[in-house]
C-alpha cells in the first residue's frame, strides 16, 4: 500500500483538500463578520412576519397531522379494516361492513319472519350500508387532500425554506 492511502481509496491529499474548503468557508465568514463590526455590510435577518408565518405553518401541520389520525380512527372504528396507517385504507371488505351483516343476519334469521316490518328492518340497514360507504368514500377524499399538504406541499415548502435560509447564509 502506497503512504498516504487509506483502506477507503482516498489518500491524506484528498484530506487537505476537504479542510481547505472547511478553511474558506471560515475565511468569509469571518471577513462578513468583520465588515458587519465596521458597518460596512449590513446585518439582515428574515422579517417577524415572515417568522411567525413559518411557526404557523409548522403548527397547522402538527394540527393535521392529528387531525388525520383522529379521523381515520373515527372513520372505521375497526381496527381489523385499517390496514396501514399511512395508506389510510378504511373500507371494509365487500359485504363485512356492520350494516351489511346485520342485513344479511336478518334475512337468515328464521324467528325473524313474524316480525310485520321485517322488510322494512332490512331495508333500512342496506340503506344504512351504502350510505356509510358513500361516508367513508368522501372521508377518504377529505383524508387525500389533508395527507397531501401533510406528504407534498408542506416539504415542497419545507425545502424553499431551507433554500431561503441557506442564501440567507451566504449574503
Amino acid at each position: 500500500m502506497c503512504p498516504g492511502v487509506s483502506g477507503a481509496g482516498k489518500g491524506v491529499v484528498g484530506q487537505a483538500d476537504a479542510n481547505q474548503g472547511g478553511n474558506k468557508k471560515k475565511m468569509k465568514r469571518f471577513f462578513h463578520k468583520f465588515k458587519e463590526t465596521i458597518g460596512i455590510a449590513e446585518r439582515t435577518e428574515f422579517s417577524k412576519a415572515l417568522s411567525e408565518a413559518m411557526e404557523d405553518m409548522d403548527r397547522y401541520k402538527l394540527c393535521l397531522d392529528r387531525l388525520a389520525d383522529a379521523m381515520c380512527t373515527e372513520i372505521q372504528q375497526n381496527p381489523r379494516f385499517r390496514k396501514i396507517e399511512k395508506q389510510m385504507e378504511l373500507a371494509p371488505p365487500e359485504n363485512q361492513d356492520e350494516y351489511d351483516l346485520v342485513a344479511a343476519w336478518l334475512r337468515t334469521q328464521k324467528d325473524f319472519d313474524d316480525y310485520s316490518n321485517k322488510k322494512i328492518q332490512i331495508d333500512m340497514y342496506q340503506k344504512m350500508a351504502t350510505e356509510h360507504r358513500e361516508y367513508i368514500r368522501r372521508s377518504r377524499r377529505a383524508l387525500h387532500n389533508i395527507r397531501t399538504f401533510i406528504q407534498h406541499d408542506y416539504w415542497v415548502v419545507g425545502l424553499q425554506r431551507t433554500g431561503m435560509t441557506l442564501c440567507h447564509r451566504l449574503t
